[in-house]
């Protein structure tokens, strides 16, 4: 495919209309082929520059970084009062920037490599996957995603998965009153990072144990065949740490991680050489004493929402109103989620609902307002109501701007916790799957 259709559909857009050619993405690839070659050239980028600084720049934090590092390498631009370690600052850094050969040769190379990897084709479903297939998909893309692990994504991975492991511990209490049922919870947090938000490579110094953890992990999974058991591994090994009566929620989320790397490099604890482990257990206090997040803008939001359903499996294909709201239903397990996406509007930002029917025919009743007050209580990121006979799990997000990483995280996590509740639920207040029961890849 050509330079055009591997790039971001929003930057597609705004090129296209600024050099005034069709803005569909199938006819905006053809014109900018025709009317451009087969990539941009330097002559193109200086024209663009305005264009790509407000749209792609603003969208693409990595890109943004790598083109800021580029011209503060060669001195250009000003700084002045400017904190250039955040969004803010890094833009308006590059509002600064005068075009010329110096721009040029720095944003001409990321802006090819922007569009170099093939985009995968949109996988749609419009009805979810049996078991069995959706247990495999989800080990292969696990397979793939841990033989990805290297030198450039370790440091990026791991703020990711102690993200997770903060996200699921901040609604459990400690010692766990049932460790077997927050094991449930708490994996599908971890696991989400590898199938649904794979961070991207940022290229940091690694220290030791991270340097051993590149060498380990790709090559360990090199089949399908390693990942099932260290799913159990690590389930068993976490349903324990969780019951710990010593332990507080930083320990756990710093031994919980730590369980992790080291599950994932050598199979089983045992296994694990005891430096390593304190290595790793010392690494991740650094990186817990440091983390921080990096939000993107959202302009183009239902394109960039798009974007990122048109890669996730068993993702419906999307439905647009006559409102400008667009929606699309994900299938996990034996629950299904609905996406809605509204523009901004003068009541409030744009905003993005998750909602998952997860029971029908239920009569009210004072044991199921006390069963769903409990769950309100238990789960304070989302919501759980009754109406008309059917119970409802919902979430709504309201953004200025977007995170992709985090938007992939929070969907992950509401799918997950939407396929554990309906079943759950059913078993304490009756009533019927709003589809049929399907086990999820999580449940194995």
């Amino acid at each position: 495919m050509s330079f055009w259709n591997n790039i971001a559909r929003s930057t597609l857009r705004d090129l296209a209309r600024a050099v005034g050619v069709r803005t569909s993405p199938e006819l905006a690839v053809v014109d900018l082929e025709a009317r451009i070659g087969s990539q941009p050239d330097a002559a193109f980028v200086d024209d663009m520059w305005f264009v790509l600084r407000d749209g792609w720049l603003t969208r693409s934090a990595p890109d943004r970084e790598a083109t800021v590092t580029g011209m503060l390498a060669q001195g250009r631009g000003n700084t002045d009062g400017l904190k250039m370690s955040t969004r803010a600052g890094q833009l308006a850094y590059l509002k600064t920037l005068r075009r010329g050969q110096s721009l040029t040769d720095v944003v001409l190379p990321i802006f090819l490599a922007s569009g170099a990897t093939e985009r995968p084709e949109p996988v749609f479903a419009d009805t979810p996957a049996d078991a069995a297939a959706q247990q495999h998909q989800f080990e292969e893309v696990l397979r793939a995603r841990f033989a990805a692990v290297s030198s450039g994504n370790i440091n990026a991975l791991e703020v990711a998965v102690l993200s997770a492991v903060k996200e699921g511990l901040d609604v459990l209490e400690l010692p766990s009153a049932s460790p077997a049922e927050d094991v449930g919870r708490l994996l599908p947090n971890i696991f989400n990072v590898f199938t649904i938000s794979f961070p991207e490579a940022d290229g940091s110094p690694l220290s030791e144990y991270q340097r051993q953890l590149v060498d380990r992990i790709p090559a360990r999974f090199a089949t399908t065949d390693p990942v099932a058991p260290l799913i159990g591994t690590i389930g068993g090994v976490l349903q324990s740490a969780l019951a710990d009566t010593t332990g507080n929620k930083l320990s756990a989320l710093i031994s919980i991680s730590a369980i992790f790397w080291t599950a994932l490099a050598y199979g089983e604890r045992e296994n694990t050489p005891p430096e390593f482990l304190k290595q790793v257990m010392e690494g991740q206090k650094r990186f817990w004493a440091k983390q921080g997040e990096t939000h993107d803008a959202t302009a183009g939001l239902d394109e960039e929402l798009a974007e990122i359903l048109s890669t996730i499996p068993n993702v419906t294909a999307p439905r647009r109103d006559s409102d400008g709201s667009v929606g699309w239903g994900v299938f996990q397990g034996s629950a299904v989620v609905n996406i809605m996406f509204r523009p901004a509007q003068e009541s409030g930002p744009p905003s993005i609902t998750l909602t998952s029917p997860l029971l029908k025919d239920v009569e009210q009743s004072t044991d199921l307002m006390f069963v769903l007050n409990a769950a309100n209580e238990q789960e304070s990121l989302v919501k759980f109501f009754w109406r008309d006979g059917v119970v409802v799990m919902a979430e709504k997000i309201e953004l200025e701007e977007l995170n992709q990483r985090l938007f992939r995280f929070t969907l992950g996590r509401f799918v997950a916790v939407a396929d554990y509740y309906d079943t759950v639920l059913k078993d304490r207040v009756g009533g019927a799957l709003s589809r049929a029961d399907r086990k999820a890849a999580f449940d194995a």
